[in-house]
């Protein structure tokens, strides 16, 4: 085998394990199924079909607005990415256009199971920007973590108060306000090398023994590039950057169930297009067998039976806008480079001088 070859397949990462697979699959067809559900309970039952009827009653505008919603919580989506990139190497780390337009192509391929979406997000960094795998996955961690702490005050608001009071607004509200200053803190506390001998130090009082294997973990270069994800989140501009596109996502999502209630004439409260903006959003992310399906029944088993007409059409909106969006994006971006196996230059001029030392 040529070694270019094998420096390829040793850089990509292994396929899933076949039973994972198969598991995946079922999920698949499982959400299919549910999804199938959701359609045949709806046109069954006379008021939720007439709710559908009542779609092409409204006016233009509102379609409009419906897509341009869905459209706008991808693009906020994808300028989070943007925001927490700043421990990515500039002349690898992508533009917040770019961000968004991978995220709309992700956004359209996370209908497939086996998160065929996260797969091409890795694949399209690693080969068309020239990032290592290492620092991906930092990249990926820090986002993880401003979703995570935009979405639990949220919803511990909601566990605890059920209504959208001031409780509940001062429970979301100053949970997030909270982890907004805490976050960069104790971040900064361990990014850099003197969080390194932090860490270090914590490390050698809890775990006895084998002192020197950690000191060679902290120092090794992989550890460094995993570590360059406290970067953005010890930034307060970053931080607080990517929680406002959080929140105004959450507002987005929750502003299209409100019109589209209204639409299809079963309005929902505030406090359910609130709590259905962010359960829509959570299962999109957390799904691994593909969003169709469990968004549509998650959210009916959440706000009822009453709203599936409402989630089916919002569902239906925003597959229109992936589609665009992710169809447009595919095409500037020229996927088609990705699928023919190309490279960045930069990436591969870097790995032919890092094996020119090693030789």
């Amino acid at each position: 085998m040529p070694t270019d070859e094998r420096s390829n397949l040793s850089a990509s990462p292994a396929p899933p394990a076949g039973r994972r697979g198969v598991v995946q699959l079922l999920g698949f067809v499982l959400g299919l199924c549910i999804l199938g559900w959701v359609i045949w309970s709806v046109t069954r039952d006379q008021n939720r079909l007439q709710e559908i009827k009542r779609l092409a009653d409204a006016p233009l505008w509102q379609y409009a607005l419906a897509l341009g919603l869905s459209g706008l919580t991808v693009a906020l989506s994808g300028l989070v990415f943007s925001a927490m990139s700043l421990g990515i190497d500039a002349k690898h780390r992508p533009g917040a256009l770019r961000c968004v337009g991978v995220n709309s192509v992700c956004s359209l391929l996370s209908y497939l199971p086996m998160k065929i979406s996260l797969i091409f997000r890795l694949f399209f960094h690693r080969r068309m920007d020239g990032m290592d795998w290492l620092t991906i996955a930092a990249w990926m961690a820090s986002v993880a973590a401003i979703i995570l702490i935009s979405l639990t005050p949220p919803f511990l608001a909601t566990w605890l108060v059920k209504e959208l009071d001031v409780r509940w607004w001062s429970i979301a509200l100053g949970g997030i306000l909270f982890a907004g200053l805490a976050v960069p803190i104790v971040a900064s506390f361990f990014s850099g090398t003197p969080g390194l001998n932090r860490i270090e130090s914590l490390l050698r009082t809890l775990i006895i023994g084998r002192v020197g294997f950690i000191a060679r973990t902290l120092r090794a270069a992989w550890f460094g590039k995993l570590h360059a994800g406290l970067i953005p989140l010890s930034s307060k501009r970053a931080v607080w950057l990517g929680l406002t596109l959080r929140c105004t996502d959450v507002a987005a999502q929750a502003a299209r169930f409100y019109l589209v209630s209204r639409m299809v004439g079963a309005p929902l409260s505030a406090e359910q297009c609130v709590l259905a903006g962010a359960v829509y959003f959570f299962i999109q992310a957390a799904s691994p067998a593909g969003v169709a399906g469990p968004r549509e029944g998650g959210l009916i088993a959440i706000l009822g039976q009453d709203a599936a007409a409402v989630v089916l059409a919002v569902s239906a909106a925003e597959a229109v806008a992936n589609l665009l969006m992710g169809a447009l994006s595919a095409a500037l971006l020229r996927v088609d480079r990705l699928l023919a196996g190309e490279r960045k230059a930069d990436d591969d001029s870097a790995a032919n001088e890092t094996n020119q030392e090693r030789a």
